[in-house]
């Protein structure tokens, strides 16, 4: 495929301004290019229209992948346990290294809430906010 002259870079480029002004959703800004034969990457002209828009990057790309396409970079663990008779639940976040280090902490101590969600690291960088000195009433059952 033939790379653009920078005559016809700069018409897209004026299309594309024109169109954002003219308020066209992105979908019909791609169509109007191709069907002049300056079509680019989607990527590239999402970019450009949020740029012409004065908008920013979206601030959760993720949330629009479907979850069976989403990275799984952490583990999940979660404890359950009694402490003076109440239900206590503590949900863990992270790495596989950063759970086997504040593992041990969440089988001595409870939460401070009665259902904690939390990440590995903030556990381990100040367990004293999430967690209670004393001990569980009854052990705690873990599932991942």
């Amino acid at each position: 495929m033939p790379r653009m002259s920078k005559a016809q870079e700069e018409k897209r480029d004026q299309r594309i301004r024109e169109y954002t002004d003219r308020g066209y959703p992105a979908n019909r800004i791609q169509k109007e290019l191709q069907n002049e034969g300056l079509g680019m990457q989607r990527k590239v002209l999402l970019e450009r229209v949020r740029h012409y828009r004065g908008r920013g990057a979206p601030k959760r790309p993720e949330r629009h992948i479907p979850i069976k396409y989403r990275r799984r970079e952490h583990k999940h663990l979660a404890f359950y346990g009694t402490y003076r008779g109440d239900s206590r639940r503590i949900s863990v976040v992270g790495s596989g290294r950063e759970l086997y280090k504040v593992a041990p902490m969440i089988f001595r101590h409870p939460p401070r809430k009665q259902f904690l969600v939390c990440s590995a690291e903030e556990l381990d960088s100040d367990p004293d906010e999430y967690l209670i000195g004393d001990e569980w009433d009854d052990r705690p059952e873990v599932e991942s």
